[in-house]
Order: structure tokens, then C-alpha cells, then sequence
């Protein structure tokens, strides 16, 4: 009889144990996945048993609104690229890659706001500006910096700047003394500060006597600028690269180094003197131009936030716009 009245005991304190509780010691599992019904996008397809939603115009776009269902979407968001202005004969530094968030996490029923970030503004006078941020719902990716310029109006020279935030910095102007890299700054205190890694450093400028000069490259998403070299090939600095998004179709972004992803917020290249101008990182960014013939420096490419490119001496260009692609299975 006693090992009866020790299971005894053992379903006694069970019970005990229950009562004082409320609840058994097994966790409920979570509810399965179940397929998301939702709107939004300027482009919406269904490819290799996804469904795509797809931004591509400046500004507030409409929002991603689920219905119904539970489960995981993967994201890319991209922020707007860096403008760039004229050197004043040194070669302008180029702007930076936008910001860049790549992720996935469960989404449920609710509405969602979505923004794309614009390119930044290229001038030959003061108004250089960082690229516009991109949002979906409270995640936000910075625009990339400015590239390093000269300021006609103010007659002074300004150095690649970071965003407001911190997507990728812009290069150095080659007619800056300072000739160090420009530091990505990873918060703001007008905003929620973005996810980490969206940015790198610009490139620095080369300072010489002579007209060996060019600009740094602005930072990628996925690397930072480069700064000039005067041994052949004499160029300015290399736009950093930007980031390998694989799962993209190849309808967006450009194509990089590994030949199956394509590539989001590419740096642009710096401009030089009677330095070559420098291509853009992979990703959109822009190539600089050199000073003879004076040509400007090359945007950013649409919908991939590249920066622009820095030229010699002649007017700057306009960064590449942002984007936001989201897709969830069918």
C-alpha cells in the first residue's frame, strides 16, 4: 500500500499547486502563422510564392495596412542619398549612401506608415543638403550626408557632413586642409535614433600644393569611402559600396559583386582636379567628375539612395531617392 499512498501525495500537491496558481505549468504555444490580406505600395506582384509591396515615390506613400492575418515580413528600407556642390577647383567630396535597414519580424493586423526618403539637393551654390529619411511605421532609416563643397556665398569650404541621423557620411572636398574622414554619428536628438550599422565614413580629401587634388568618396551602406591616390591610376576617392540585399528581384537596385543579390546605398565618388574623377560604389552611387572638361558630377540612382558624385569644378548633382520593398509569403 505504500507506494499507493505515495502517489497520493503526488497528485495531492499537484491539485495544491494548481489551485494556488490557477493554471497548469504548461505554456500555451503561440498561434500559427496564418497568410497576411494587405494594401499599400506604388507596386504590388506576387513572384516565387511571395507577395511584394513595393515604394518608390518621394514623400509619404500609403500605408501598409494588414486586415487580417499573422506572419513574417521581410523589409528593406532605403533611405535617400547625399546631395553634392561644386568644389570651387579641388574636387568635391561625394555624398554619402543612404541609410539602410534589412530585416524581417511578425506583423499583425494594423496600419502602417510608410515614407521615402528624396535624394539630396546638388547646387552649385549653398543649399547642399543630406538625403530625405525613409520610414515604415517607427523604424527609420537616415539619408546620406552631404559631399564636401564649396560655398560661393559664404566663400568658404565645407566638409562632407553626416545626416541628421546617421546614414553615410560624405566625402571630403579636396581643397579641405584636413584631409581626415568624416565620422558617421549614430543618433540624433531630434528623432528616435536608427537601427546600428546603416552607414559608414566619407573618405578623406588628398590637400597638395599643386592641382593633384580630389575629393573623398562618400560612405556606403556597405563600406566606407575612399580617399584619392596619385599613383597611377590617378583618380579621386572611391564611392564606398553599398549593401547586398539577396532577396530583392532584380527589378531594383544594381548589380555588385555578388552576382545573385542586388546592391542598395552605394557612396558616390569624389571629383578631382586634374585627378580622375572616381567611380560610385555599387548601389547607385554616382561617379565623380575631374575638372577638365568641368562636366558635373553624376546622381545618384533612382530608388537605390545612392550619393551623388562630387565633380571638378563644375555644379553638383542630386542624390538618389529612396526606397521601401516589403514581401511576406502568399
Amino acid at each position: 500500500m505504500a507506494p499507493l499512498r505515495s502517489l497520493g501525495n503526488i497528485l495531492s500537491a499537484f491539485d495544491d499547486f494548481y489551485a494556488r496558481t490557477g493554471k497548469d505549468a504548461v505554456t500555451a504555444a503561440p498561434p500559427p502563422p496564418s497568410p497576411i490580406s494587405a494594401t499599400g505600395g506604388d507596386t504590388t506582384f506576387t513572384s516565387s510564392g511571395y507577395k511584394y509591396h513595393v515604394w518608390t515615390t518621394n514623400g509619404d506613400g500609403s500605408p501598409f495596412n494588414i486586415s487580417s492575418g499573422n506572419d513574417t515580413v521581410q523589409y528593406l528600407i532605403v533611405a535617400g542619398g547625399g546631395g553634392t556642390g561644386t568644389s570651387g577647383g579641388g574636387g568635391s567630396g561625394g555624398g554619402g549612401g543612404g541609410g539602410l535597414i534589412n530585416s524581417s519580424s511578425e506583423f499583425t493586423p494594423g496600419s502602417y506608415a510608410v515614407t521615402v526618403g528624396a535624394g539630396g539637393a546638388g547646387s552649385p551654390q549653398d543649399a547642399i543638403t543630406a538625403g530625405g529619411d525613409s520610414k515604415l511605421g517607427s523604424l527609420i532609416a537616415a539619408g546620406g550626408g552631404r559631399g564636401g563643397h564649396y560655398a560661393p556665398a559664404a566663400g568658404e569650404y565645407r566638409r562632407g557632413a553626416t545626416s541628421s541621423a546617421g546614414g553615410s557620411s560624405g566625402g571630403a572636398v579636396g581643397n579641405d586642409d584636413a584631409g581626415t574622414a568624416n565620422v558617421f554619428a549614430p543618433t540624433s536628438p531630434s528623432f528616435p535614433a536608427p537601427a546600428p550599422g546603416q552607414g559608414n565614413s566619407g573618405g578623406p580629401a588628398l590637400p597638395s600644393p599643386g592641382n593633384d587634388t580630389g575629393g573623398g568618396g562618400g560612405g556606403g551602406a556597405g563600406g566606407a569611402g575612399g580617399g584619392p591616390q596619385q599613383t597611377s591610376p590617378k583618380r579621386a576617392g572611391l564611392g564606398g559600396i553599398g549593401a547586398a540585399i539577396p532577396w530583392v528581384p532584380p527589378s531594383y537596385g544594381t548589380p555588385g559583386p555578388d552576382g545573385s543579390a542586388r546592391y542598395f546605398a552605394g557612396g558616390g565618388g569624389g571629383g578631382g582636379q586634374d585627378l580622375a574623377g572616381a567611380a560610385g560604389g555599387a548601389g547607385g552611387g554616382g561617379a565623380g567628375t575631374s575638372r577638365p572638361p568641368g562636366a558635373s558630377g553624376t546622381a545618384g540612382a533612382t530608388n537605390t539612395g545612392g550619393g551623388a558624385g562630387g565633380p571638378g569644378s563644375a555644379p553638383g548633382a542630386a542624390g538618389g531617392p529612396g526606397i521601401v520593398i516589403l514581401r511576406y509569403p502568399t
